[in-house]
């Protein structure tokens, strides 16, 4: 079969940029080492801490989104938008190139709003890539959904 040729290219890549979850529950220890974390182990990507303020706090989904999408998508290496609800429901801006940049231009353009420019390491192409590989490599029952999540850096 073709995907026996390329499991082990595709297992470096999975390790690298995915996470499984499991079938069944499991405890609470941590991963073994090079074993693929459970997708809800993998943390949202971040700002640097300084880069929050005290103010404003998001409660539900009043943040200018829309506004701060089109922005982005403007400037280069703009990838993907999310809500950190762990940093008072800011907006995110994930960038894959010129992060110090954005975050100036951002505190400029938007003084008043909760939003930051986040690295990402692996951008939406990449991760698209990768999940579409999979999907070519391996039989369907083995696969199942996927889904590449650029807030986390990996597809799922």
């Amino acid at each position: 079969m073709a995907y026996r040729r390329v499991g082990p290219l595709i297992a470096i890549a999975l390790v690298a940029a995915a996470c499984g979850t499991p079938s069944e529950p499991v405890d609470s220890a941590p991963p073994a080492a090079g074993a693929i974390p459970r997708c809800d182990d993998v943390p949202m990507l971040s700002a640097p801490a300084g880069a929050y303020r005290d103010r404003p706090i998001y409660v539900g989904n009043e943040q200018p989104t829309e506004e701060l999408r089109a922005w982005a998508q403007t400037k280069p290496g703009f990838e993907d938008i999310w809500i950190d609800r762990d940093h008072q429901g800011w907006v995110s801006l994930g960038f894959s190139q010129g992060v110090a940049e954005r975050q100036v231009e951002l505190a400029t353009e938007f003084p008043d709003v909760g939003v930051v420019a986040v690295e990402v390491k692996h951008g939406a192409a990449e991760l698209e890539a990768l999940q579409r590989r999979i999907h070519e490599v391996l039989p369907p029952e083995v696969v199942g959904g996927s889904s590449a999540m650029v807030h986390r850096g990996v597809v799922e």
